[in-house]
C-alpha cells in the first residue's frame, strides 16, 4: 500500500486537527474548572468573613456581659462585707451565710407572730 504525498498531508492535517481539538478541549475544561474553583474559594472566603464578623459581635456582647457580672460581683461583695460588719460572725463564708439565713428566718417568724388577725 503506497500513500501519495497528498493523502499523507491530509492524514497529517487530520492528526494535527484532532490534536488541536483535544488540546482545546482539555484547555477549556481546565479554564472552567479554575473558574469554578475560584468561585468556590470566593464563597468560602465570604463565609469565613461573615463567621468572623459574627464572632466579633458575639465577643463584644460577651465582653459587656462580663463587665456587668463583674460590676454585680463588686456590689454583692460590698453588701456581704457590710452585712459581716453588722452581724459579727467568726468562721468561713458558708458558716456566715448559714448564720445569716438563720437570723432572717427568725426575723420572719417574729414578723408572723406579731401580725394582727393571726392566731
Amino acid at each position: 500500500m503506497n500513500y501519495s504525498s497528498q493523502s499523507f498531508s491530509r492524514y497529517r492535517f487530520r492528526c494535527h486537527f484532532v490534536a488541536a481539538f483535544v488540546c482545546l478541549l482539555f484547555g477549556g475544561i481546565q479554564y472552567f474548572a479554575s473558574i469554578a474553583r475560584t468561585a468556590a474559594v470566593r464563597a468560602e472566603l465570604n463565609s469565613a468573613l461573615n463567621q468572623r464578623q459574627s464572632l466579633v459581635s458575639q465577643s463584644e456582647v460577651l465582653r459587656q456581659r462580663l463587665q456587668l457580672l463583674q460590676s454585680t460581683e463588686n456590689v454583692l461583695s460590698k453588701d456581704l462585707q457590710s452585712w459581716r460588719e453588722k452581724i459579727p460572725y467568726k468562721g468561713d463564708d458558708h458558716a456566715f451565710l448559714e448564720g445569716l439565713a438563720h437570723q432572717v428566718e427568725q426575723a420572719g417568724m417574729e414578723i408572723l407572730e406579731f401580725q394582727p388577725g393571726r392566731a
